[in-house]
């Protein structure tokens, strides 16, 4: 009968350290999340501008490429 009791305080004890092994670690991955989802959001603001000013220059270059063969066109003529 002692070694049952002994046995089961011991799973009482293994239970109650492996919840709080999982509550400790549910915490970290909350904040993980957080601090993750604070990077892609700075990240994306920081990245914006740049992709922006790409676009830009992508358009301008279809432009005078428009232009330059319209040129070319009218001077080969």
């Amino acid at each position: 009968m002692r070694v049952e009791r002994a046995h089961n305080k011991e799973l009482q004890q293994l239970k109650q350290s492996l919840l709080s092994e999982l509550q400790t670690a549910h915490k970290d991955i909350s904040a993980t999340l957080k601090e993750t989802q604070a990077v892609r959001t700075w990240l994306g603001y920081e990245t914006e501008e740049p992709f922006k000013r790409i676009k830009e220059i992508r358009e301008s270059q279809a432009e005078l490429e428009t232009k330059l063969r319209y040129l070319s066109k009218m001077v080969s003529s």
